[in-house]
Protein backbone atom coordinates (compact mmCIF):
# COMPACT_ATOMS: atom_id res chain seq x y z
CA UNK A 1 0.00 0.00 0.00
CA UNK A 2 1.44 3.38 -1.01
CA UNK A 3 1.80 6.10 1.63
CA UNK A 4 -0.95 8.68 1.45
CA UNK A 5 -0.22 12.35 0.89
CA UNK A 6 -1.21 13.16 4.51
CA UNK A 7 1.20 10.54 5.85
CA UNK A 8 4.07 11.98 3.80
CA UNK A 9 3.17 15.51 4.88
CA UNK A 10 3.10 14.50 8.56
CA UNK A 11 6.51 12.84 8.25
CA UNK A 12 7.94 15.95 6.60
CA UNK A 13 6.59 18.18 9.38
CA UNK A 14 8.03 15.94 12.12
CA UNK A 15 11.41 15.86 10.40
CA UNK A 16 11.46 19.63 9.96
CA UNK A 17 10.65 20.23 13.64
CA UNK A 18 13.19 17.76 15.00
CA UNK A 19 16.16 20.18 15.05
CA UNK A 20 14.11 22.77 16.97
CA UNK A 21 13.75 20.35 19.85
CA UNK A 22 17.51 20.12 20.22
CA UNK A 23 17.97 23.89 20.30
CA UNK A 24 15.27 25.02 22.74
CA UNK A 25 16.60 27.65 25.19
CA UNK A 26 15.69 25.56 28.25
CA UNK A 27 18.06 22.80 27.10
CA UNK A 28 21.07 25.10 26.65
CA UNK A 29 23.64 25.95 29.25
CA UNK A 30 23.58 29.59 30.31
CA UNK A 31 26.90 31.23 29.41
CA UNK A 32 29.10 32.23 32.34
CA UNK A 33 32.13 34.48 32.66
CA UNK A 34 35.21 33.39 30.75
CA UNK A 35 33.49 30.97 28.39
CA UNK A 36 34.55 31.19 24.74
CA UNK A 37 32.27 30.55 21.81
CA UNK A 38 30.12 32.08 19.07
CA UNK A 39 27.01 34.23 19.27
CA UNK A 40 24.43 32.48 17.09
CA UNK A 41 21.49 34.53 15.83
CA UNK A 42 18.37 33.28 14.11
CA UNK A 43 14.76 34.33 13.56
CA UNK A 44 13.64 32.03 16.38
CA UNK A 45 16.35 32.50 18.96
CA UNK A 46 19.72 34.01 19.82
CA UNK A 47 22.16 31.95 21.86
CA UNK A 48 25.82 31.60 22.72
CA UNK A 49 27.39 28.39 21.42
CA UNK A 50 30.12 27.51 23.90
CA UNK A 51 33.26 25.81 22.59
CA UNK A 52 35.65 26.02 25.55
CA UNK A 53 37.48 28.21 28.04
CA UNK A 54 40.96 29.62 28.60
CA UNK A 55 43.41 28.38 31.22
CA UNK A 56 43.36 30.81 34.15
CA UNK A 57 46.59 30.60 36.15
CA UNK A 58 46.22 33.88 38.06
CA UNK A 59 42.89 35.32 39.21
CA UNK A 60 41.48 38.03 36.94
CA UNK A 61 39.89 40.98 38.75
CA UNK A 62 36.14 41.42 38.35
CA UNK A 63 33.95 44.45 38.97
CA UNK A 64 30.71 44.04 40.93
CA UNK A 65 27.64 46.27 40.68
CA UNK A 66 24.13 46.07 42.07
CA UNK A 67 21.52 47.64 39.79
CA UNK A 68 17.74 48.12 40.10
CA UNK A 69 15.69 46.25 37.51
CA UNK A 70 14.15 48.24 34.68
CA UNK A 71 11.55 47.00 32.20
CA UNK A 72 14.10 45.65 29.74
CA UNK A 73 16.14 43.70 32.30
CA UNK A 74 13.07 42.34 34.03
CA UNK A 75 11.74 41.13 30.69
CA UNK A 76 15.05 39.31 30.07
CA UNK A 77 14.91 37.81 33.57
CA UNK A 78 11.30 36.71 33.12
CA UNK A 79 12.06 35.14 29.72
CA UNK A 80 14.95 33.21 31.25
CA UNK A 81 12.99 31.83 34.20
CA UNK A 82 9.94 30.85 32.16
CA UNK A 83 12.19 29.32 29.51
CA UNK A 84 13.71 27.13 32.22
CA UNK A 85 10.25 26.18 33.46
CA UNK A 86 10.73 27.93 36.80
CA UNK A 87 8.57 30.36 38.72
CA UNK A 88 10.05 33.66 39.88
CA UNK A 89 9.70 35.25 43.28
CA UNK A 90 10.67 38.68 41.93
CA UNK A 91 7.97 41.11 40.90
CA UNK A 92 8.53 44.36 39.04
CA UNK A 93 6.31 47.36 38.53
CA UNK A 94 7.12 50.94 37.55
CA UNK A 95 5.09 52.18 40.50
CA UNK A 96 7.13 50.27 43.08
CA UNK A 97 9.03 52.77 45.28
CA UNK A 98 11.84 50.27 45.84
CA UNK A 99 12.53 48.08 42.84
CA UNK A 100 14.17 44.64 43.01
CA UNK A 101 17.86 44.55 42.13
CA UNK A 102 20.23 42.32 40.23
CA UNK A 103 24.02 42.00 40.16
CA UNK A 104 26.53 42.45 37.36
CA UNK A 105 29.96 40.84 37.26
CA UNK A 106 32.38 42.05 34.58
CA UNK A 107 35.95 41.23 33.59
CA UNK A 108 37.61 44.41 34.83
CA UNK A 109 41.27 43.65 34.08
CA UNK A 110 41.44 43.18 30.32
CA UNK A 111 45.23 43.51 30.37
CA UNK A 112 45.54 40.52 32.72
CA UNK A 113 43.11 38.54 30.59
CA UNK A 114 45.09 39.31 27.44
CA UNK A 115 48.35 38.35 29.13
CA UNK A 116 46.99 34.97 30.22
CA UNK A 117 45.46 34.27 26.80
CA UNK A 118 48.92 34.88 25.29
CA UNK A 119 50.69 32.58 27.76
CA UNK A 120 52.14 29.18 26.84
CA UNK A 121 49.36 27.40 28.72
CA UNK A 122 46.83 28.82 26.24
CA UNK A 123 48.70 28.08 23.02
CA UNK A 124 46.05 25.58 21.91
CA UNK A 125 43.28 28.05 22.76
CA UNK A 126 44.91 30.76 20.63
CA UNK A 127 45.40 28.33 17.77
CA UNK A 128 41.70 27.52 17.81
CA UNK A 129 40.61 31.17 18.14
CA UNK A 130 42.79 32.22 15.20
CA UNK A 131 40.83 29.98 12.81
CA UNK A 132 37.81 32.30 12.71
CA UNK A 133 37.15 35.94 13.52
CA UNK A 134 33.76 35.48 15.19
CA UNK A 135 34.89 33.79 18.39
CA UNK A 136 34.11 35.82 21.52
CA UNK A 137 34.44 35.58 25.29
CA UNK A 138 31.67 36.17 27.84
CA UNK A 139 32.90 39.29 29.61
CA UNK A 140 29.84 40.36 31.62
CA UNK A 141 26.90 38.60 33.27
CA UNK A 142 23.69 39.79 34.93
CA UNK A 143 22.21 37.56 37.60
CA UNK A 144 20.31 37.20 40.85
CA UNK A 145 21.39 35.09 43.79
CA UNK A 146 20.54 34.62 47.44
CA UNK A 147 21.07 37.32 50.09
CA UNK A 148 24.19 35.65 51.52
CA UNK A 149 26.00 35.51 48.17
CA UNK A 150 24.91 39.06 47.35
CA UNK A 151 26.34 40.32 50.63
CA UNK A 152 29.61 38.41 50.12
CA UNK A 153 30.12 39.90 46.67
CA UNK A 154 29.25 43.48 47.59
CA UNK A 155 31.32 43.57 50.80
CA UNK A 156 34.41 41.87 49.44
CA UNK A 157 37.65 43.78 48.92
CA UNK A 158 38.33 41.76 45.77
CA UNK A 159 36.45 39.45 43.44
CA UNK A 160 38.29 37.35 40.85
CA UNK A 161 37.66 34.90 38.03
CA UNK A 162 39.81 31.85 38.75
CA UNK A 163 40.12 28.17 37.98
CA UNK A 164 39.69 25.29 40.40
CA UNK A 165 42.06 22.35 40.71
CA UNK A 166 39.58 20.43 38.57
CA UNK A 167 39.86 22.95 35.75
CA UNK A 168 36.45 24.55 36.38
CA UNK A 169 36.03 28.32 36.19
CA UNK A 170 34.77 29.82 39.44
CA UNK A 171 34.65 33.05 41.43
CA UNK A 172 37.02 33.65 44.33
CA UNK A 173 36.21 36.26 46.95
CA UNK A 174 38.49 38.28 49.21
CA UNK A 175 42.01 39.63 48.98
CA UNK A 176 43.44 36.26 49.99
CA UNK A 177 41.06 34.59 47.52
CA UNK A 178 39.99 32.11 50.17
CA UNK A 179 36.25 32.23 49.53
CA UNK A 180 34.67 30.49 46.56
CA UNK A 181 31.45 30.98 44.64
CA UNK A 182 30.30 28.69 41.85
CA UNK A 183 28.43 29.86 38.78
CA UNK A 184 25.78 27.23 39.49
CA UNK A 185 24.82 29.32 42.54
CA UNK A 186 23.93 32.27 40.31
CA UNK A 187 20.77 32.64 38.25
CA UNK A 188 22.37 34.19 35.16
CA UNK A 189 19.74 35.71 32.88
CA UNK A 190 21.74 38.01 30.61
CA UNK A 191 25.31 38.41 29.36
CA UNK A 192 27.61 40.41 27.10
CA UNK A 193 30.52 39.23 24.99
CA UNK A 194 33.83 40.72 23.85
CA UNK A 195 35.94 39.97 20.79
CA UNK A 196 39.65 39.51 20.15
CA UNK A 197 42.02 41.83 18.27
CA UNK A 198 45.16 40.21 16.87
CA UNK A 199 48.66 41.39 16.04
CA UNK A 200 52.00 39.83 15.06
CA UNK A 201 54.96 39.96 17.41
CA UNK A 202 58.55 40.68 16.28
CA UNK A 203 58.92 37.04 15.24
CA UNK A 204 55.78 37.07 13.09
CA UNK A 205 53.72 34.99 15.52
CA UNK A 206 50.09 35.87 16.08
CA UNK A 207 49.04 37.02 19.53
CA UNK A 208 46.03 38.75 21.05
CA UNK A 209 46.64 42.49 21.18
CA UNK A 210 43.42 43.63 22.85
CA UNK A 211 40.03 42.51 24.14
CA UNK A 212 37.37 44.56 22.34
CA UNK A 213 34.12 45.15 24.17
CA UNK A 214 30.92 44.68 22.23
CA UNK A 215 30.88 47.27 19.43
CA UNK A 216 34.45 48.51 19.90
CA UNK A 217 36.80 48.72 16.94
CA UNK A 218 40.21 47.11 17.09
CA UNK A 219 43.19 49.44 17.69
CA UNK A 220 45.23 50.54 14.68
CA UNK A 221 47.60 47.85 13.48
CA UNK A 222 45.44 45.02 14.83
CA UNK A 223 42.54 43.08 13.35
CA UNK A 224 39.81 40.66 14.38
CA UNK A 225 40.77 38.50 11.43
CA UNK A 226 44.22 36.91 11.78
CA UNK A 227 44.40 36.36 8.01
CA UNK A 228 44.37 40.13 7.45
CA UNK A 229 47.41 40.83 9.64
CA UNK A 230 49.90 40.49 6.79
CA UNK A 231 47.85 42.91 4.69
CA UNK A 232 47.66 45.39 7.59
CA UNK A 233 51.41 45.16 8.18
CA UNK A 234 52.17 45.80 4.52
CA UNK A 235 49.80 48.78 4.50
CA UNK A 236 51.47 50.34 7.57
CA UNK A 237 54.88 50.11 5.89
CA UNK A 238 53.75 52.20 2.94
Amino acid sequence: MKPTFCTLLLAAVLFACAPLKRTTPSERLTPYLGMIGKLQKSLLDNHFEQIGKPQIEQGIALSVRQIPFDKSKYKAYLAHTTGKGRATSLTYNDSLPVKPKYLCLELADRIALRSQLNSESNIMVRSYLSKEDNFQIVSKIAFVTNAENTDRLLRSQGVFLSESNNGILEITIGENKGGRLYFSELEIFDYQVSGFCWEQDQYGKERIAAISLNGESCPKGTDKNVQKLDQTKSYLKL
